[in-house]
């Protein structure tokens, strides 16, 4: 069986954290990846008031689970993007492309609006909505 690969950015690993789900992902995604840019957002961030999700997501990372994909290993490419994505989501759906990813996990209306639009994403990818 092919391994299914997801690729998500801070908001959904955040919720799914919150669920205290996220362990579970791992058997649906066994190749879970975030960017670079998305592990600070996270569990930086959260990090400096207490968050729980914050912690686990940390956990996850250091246990390579979830993957960290370094931003600078991120090729371009062109999206129609609106100038209110933040560099999170920008990098999340690069990389989902990049990788040729099963799942993007995104919850920005206006990322999830690029990503269903753009002809760049393989039919095979698939959003989640929130």
């Amino acid at each position: 069986m092919a391994k299914i690969t997801a690729v998500s950015d801070s908001g959904p690993l955040m919720a799914l954290a919150k669920l205290v789900v996220l362990y579970k992902v791992f058997s649906i995604y066994p190749t879970f990846i975030i960017s670079e840019t998305v592990y600070p957002e996270v569990v930086t961030s959260g990090s400096v008031i207490g968050a729980g999700d914050a912690i686990d997501v940390g956990k996850f990372c250091r246990s390579g689970e979830i993957v960290i994909f370094r931003s600078g290993e991120i090729e371009e490419v062109p999206l129609d993007t609106p100038s209110e994505l933040h560099r999170g989501e920008l990098e999340t759906m690069k990389l989902a492309l990049q990788i040729s990813s099963d799942y993007l996990l995104i919850d920005n209306f206006d990322a999830r609006q690029v990503a269903e639009k753009s002809s760049e994403f393989p039919k095979k990818s698939r959003l989640l909505r929130p």
